[in-house]
């Protein structure tokens, strides 16, 4: 936190800390032991020394309260307000200070590139001084570069270095000639192959490097000014030693040689010869890396001192390390230089750490020398194979086990441990490791059948070690084969990342936890609210947060109005605020990406009013669905269409959250059988279905249906040993979840009964598990096979309007009887605005993808663009035409918008329906708020202009739109005295207010005037008498 010695702790802290009372200080301190040695923190109390040991200002506001016979919660309240509102300033001052520095680095770049025009790696490179390092992230995969100026000062962005250089030109420095010469020595080849190596370079150090002895980095402030280093992070190494006990690097460099230097009868060459080569070159290894990352040429790592993982008798006496001069046969004073390089064709495999020296001539002759002196004999035939993977995994398997966590250890007598240890020695294989296959040669092989069961009864075994904590033996070679690459995809998805899958979808971590505590819960919650907690816990899944913030709330008052009970500024919202505060725990599962809207200027009241919003949207869907469930009428199918549907009209909620729920309602319902036979197929399934059932039908949920079938039908290997696999695991689930009947009603699989949602949910973590074997085996960013495949770019009018200047119209082309039809609007028929003649075509065009015809299109054409004669609008260039968009069904039309107003993100919408179904007049409304925000004015002076123009609107209309409902409810026909024809009423008001006739004749066949009704518009009433 600070970075003073340590003799000015403790002190006082001045000035204090907002908000704490008067009376009260602040000591800060610094930790003297422990993992935050060095660091700072504070600790409050009064003046007379009471309270000593105060956490926080808000505890020691609680507390002065109390001393003063005062509302603790009152004035904890306001000082949360004040506290609030301050931050609010702060926010606001810093946007105005950003802006600024934004206006005037704009300035900057803009006034270099104009003089210089853009920079780019290559000319930087070529700057007298400067240098281009590259950052390898090994999560993502990729490298960064960064840039270093002679001053010792970081760039990481190319506009940052022309800002600067365009500071420099405003200061009046010349530097013509500093960047000119730049730019005629700059080479992009040399840039691209200076990037490749040390992408090399950096991609195999971070393979060697062993996290587990790495300390804790510099902090992320720090790491941004300093200089990087591998890995996404500077790596600071301990005192002991760099790489000590990197049992993983051994275990490569032992494997690859040995690989190489196997003999054609599958003997190996004398293991004393060899171990002392291996040992005394990884310990050369370990000195290149530490060198690497610490800068100092002369450091020597120690030896490590190894704990064998064998027991005591297996053990042999420790070799003698022979210098590797001797092995190789050259002299002492030949200069070791790590490096990387491919062994010849006679000698087989690849060795991924080889020796180079100064006075041999090439890789070759030193592989040759190295053969020599460990007397092993020329091999002309083929590249032996990589030994075979490990065919079971030894782990101890209690109960209460929860997560991988712990230490998996691999029997591997295939592969004798590099420092001399026994050939049966066991392999501690760490978090994030590559199996002993990898990295694996060529590309992947191709998604199948029989490797998704395979993946199948992998996800059976780990259900079984981590749900039902029994061990439950695989028998198929090639699902054992694949289960140490599946231990190393599942371990970092478990525990507190909550993304791990098991096969039963019901056993999930959220799944378990609504079937035990909601549907399973004893309290007074009838069906109905049940159902509806379903949707209030999946708005954030987080069962702690649900416990101890949400349910003491859904009480008797709670379900008289839900909705209304996570309305913003709420109970429930200062509760759930309330839990974010206290520790600062997570609200939302990392399990799905749900990332909040820029709401409010604190982050931690946004995050709690998005998921009451979210919620609120939630719980609507719940109240629409629930009488679909009830509705015993309906046939299974229908029911889950009808929920689909319901929930994807939903703002935001798409076919994941559809497939989401609908498999919750499933497990709560079983009776209902939603989906057995179809079901919503996420984005994450899309791929792998595609890849497994490449000729299936172009439907996506026709397509599972296809593939759901061919699964259950198939009589190969792998899947009858899943089969067997499953009827052993769901007769141990049954035994252990006894007492709960929903999760039972899952555990009864048939053969050949794979549900449609089973293989929907099975699909995702399949094409989880092929991305991570892509990363951890083959040095691929993902599976391509897995890729979603890109949807077909959705038809929209910005795509086909073509706007015509020469003939003043704008138009667009639709398929009419085979060929097709060019529909125009004119300008002058919308007010002379080529803005308005768009925004008609454009609602015609949605007209026409809705289905509509032709004739009904031109009707509807006429009708809007009665609608834009000289109305008042916005500015042809104004955002808000292109900012204001239409949604929603026919109907229920609205136009809507977001405007930024400050840190905070507003929402404004104009309905129809308060302008009695005019789209073109709410549009208007629409723009012209938006107007206002521009101008500056709050969301309330604008909600107060949305209503004047609501009722601008109807006054100025209420004769014609008001005695056009009333004569459409009596049945009328009207006749117009300019000229003898019949139309509707509301196109004769429209076109003789325009020529200032007014006069109409209404003959009703049948009905007396008297008996036409009156119709109530707005505050205008308009008799038909």
């Amino acid at each position: 936190m600070v970075d003073s010695p340590a003799s000015e702790f403790p002190k006082v802290v001045d000035p204090p800390p907002f908000g704490l009372p008067e009376g009260w200080y602040g000591v800060e301190k610094k930790y003297l032991t422990g993992q935050l040695l060095g660091q700072s923190y504070i600790r409050f109390c009064r003046n007379d020394g009471a309270h000593q040991g105060t956490l926080s200002v808000k505890a020691c506001v609680r507390l002065h309260a109390i001393d003063q016979g005062l509302d603790p919660e009152v004035v904890v309240r306001e000082y949360m307000i004040r506290k609030r509102d301050r931050a609010l300033e702060l926010a606001k001052a810093k946007e105005l200070a950003e802006a600024q520095a934004k206006d005037r680095r704009d300035t900057t770049i803009m006034v270099f590139r104009k003089n210089f025009g853009a920079l780019d790696a290559a000319i930087i490179q070529a700057l007298p001084g400067w240098l281009v390092r590259f950052d390898f992230g090994a999560n993502s995969t990729q490298s960064h570069a960064a840039y270093k100026d002679p001053e010792g000062n970081v760039w990481r962005l190319i506009k940052d270095i022309e800002a600067h250089f365009g500071a420099k030109i405003l200061a009046g420095e010349d530097i013509t000639d500093l960047i000119m010469r730049a730019r005629r020595t700059a080479s992009n080849v040399a840039v691209e192959e200076k990037k490749a190596e040390a992408w090399r370079q950096l991609k195999r150090a971070m393979e060697a490097v062993d996290p587990e002895i790495c300390a804790v980095g510099p902090t992320p402030k720090k790491q941004r000014s300093s200089f990087p280093s591998a890995g996404g992070s500077p790596l600071v190494f301990k005192s002991e030693g760099a790489l000590r006990d990197s049992l993983e690097m051994d275990r490569q460099i032992h494997f690859d040689v040995r690989q190489a230097l196997i003999n054609k009868d599958n003997t190996v060459c004398p293991p004393p010869e060899l171990n002392a080569f291996l040992a005394t070159l990884t310990q050369q290894e370990r000195r290149s890396l530490l060198v690497q990352y610490t800068g100092d040429m002369t450091v020597q790592p120690p030896v490590p001192q190894r704990v064998h993982l064998v027991s005591p008798e297996k053990q042999r006496p420790p070799t003698k390390v022979m210098p590797v001069p001797e092995v190789l046969g050259v002299s002492s004073k030949t200069e070791l230089v790590p490096m990387t390089a491919v062994l010849p064709d006679e000698v087989g495999g690849h060795l991924q750490t080889a020796v180079k020296t100064s006075k041999v001539g090439s890789s070759q002759e030193s592989v040759r020398s190295l053969r020599t002196a460990l007397k092993v004999p020329q091999d002309s035939g083929s590249p032996p194979q990589r030994a075979p993977m490990p065919l079971k995994t030894e782990r101890p398997v209690t109960a209460e086990s929860a997560s991988l966590s712990k230490t998996t250890v691999l029997p591997t007598s295939s592969l004798p441990d590099a420092l001399g240890d026994s050939s049966d020695a066991a392999l501690t294989v760490s978090k994030g490791t590559v199996d002993p296959a990898a990295p694996a040669k060529g590309d992947m092989p191709a998604p199948s059948l029989s490797e998704f069961f395979q993946f199948l009864q992998c996800q059976l075994c780990m259900e079984g070690k981590e749900v039902l904590g029994v061990d439950i033996d695989i028998k198929d070679p090639d699902a054992l084969q694949m289960w140490p690459r599946y231990v190393s995809f599942a371990r970092p998805n478990m525990g507190g990342a909550e993304r791990w899958v098991p096969f039963h979808t019901a056993l999930g971590i959220h799944e378990f936890y609504l079937i035990e505590s909601v549907h399973h819960r004893q309290i007074a919650w009838d069906a109905r609210q049940r159902f509806i907690a379903i949707f209030i816990f999946r708005a954030h899944c987080k069962c702690d947060f649900f416990e101890k913030a949400q349910v003491p709330h859904l009480t008797g008052e709670f379900w008289k109005d839900p909705e209304h009970a996570f309305r913003p500024g709420g109970p429930l919202e200062a509760a759930m605020l309330e839990y974010r505060m206290a520790g600062k725990p997570p609200l939302l599962t990392s399990a799905m990406r749900m990332i909040p809207d820029r709401l409010l200027a604190d982050d931690d009241a946004n995050l709690v009013r998005t998921i009451v919003l979210r919620t609120q949207r939630l719980m609507v869907v719940a109240q629409r669905v629930w009488p679909l469930v009830q509705d015993a009428s309906t046939t299974s199918e229908h029911k889950f269409r009808a929920i689909s549907e319901e929930i994807q009209r939903a703002h935001g909620l798409g076919e994941t959250w559809a497939k989401m729920l609908t498999v919750c309602i499933d497990i709560a319902l079983p009776r209902l059988g939603l989906l057995g036979s179809q079901c919503d197929v996420g984005s994450g399934a899309v791929g792998p279905l595609r890849a497994l059932l490449p000729g299936g039908s172009a439907d996506i949920k026709l397509a599972l249906q296809e593939w759901v079938q061919v699964a259950n039908e198939s009589s190969a290997h792998s899947c009858c040993a899943f089969w067997e696999l499953l009827h052993v695991e769901e007769r141990s689930a049954r035994t252990k979840f006894a007492r709960l009947p929903l999760v039972l009603e899952q555990l009864n699989t048939a053969r050949g009964g794979l549900s449609a949602v089973t293989m929907q949910v099975q699909l995702c973590e399949y094409r989880q598990f092929r991305n991570s074997v892509a990363r951890l085996s083959y040095g691929l960013a993902f599976d391509e096979a897995m890729k979603v495949p890109e949807k077909a770019k959705r038809v929209s009018c910005s795509d086909h309007m073509e706007y015509d200047a020469e003939g003043q119209r704008v138009w667009f082309e639709v398929p009419v009887a085979g060929h097709n039809h060019r529909f125009q609007v004119p300008v002058s028929c919308a007010g002379g605005s080529v803005r308005l003649a768009e925004r008609v075509a454009l609602h015609c065009f949605q007209k026409f993808r809705g289905g509509g015809s032709l004739a009904d299109i031109d009707a509807y054409r006429e009708e809007l663009c009665a609608e834009c004669q000289g109305q008042e609008d916005v500015h042809e260039d104004s955002d808000a035409w292109s900012r204001c968009r239409v949604s929603g069904r026919p109907g229920s039309l609205l136009v809507s918008f977001h405007y930024l107003v400050g840190p905070i993100k507003v929402a404004f919408q104009t309905t129809v329906n308060a302008v009695g179904g005019n789209i073109m007049e709410a549009d208007r409304i629409a723009r012209l708020c938006f107007a206002r925000f521009e101008r500056g004015d709050a969301k309330e002076k604008v909600l107060q202009y949305r209503q004047h123009l609501y009722k601008q609107y109807v006054t100025s209309r209420a004769k014609g739109e008001g005695l056009a409902s009333a004569f459409k409810a009596g049945g009328v026909k009207v006749e117009m005295k300019a000229d003898e024809r019949s139309t509707t009423l509301a196109a004769d008001w429209q076109s003789l207010s325009r020529r200032g006739e007014g006069e109409f004749v209404a003959s009703v066949e049948g009905t007396q005037s008297s008996e036409l009704p009156s119709v109530q518009t707005g505050e205008s009433r308009v008799d038909t008498e």
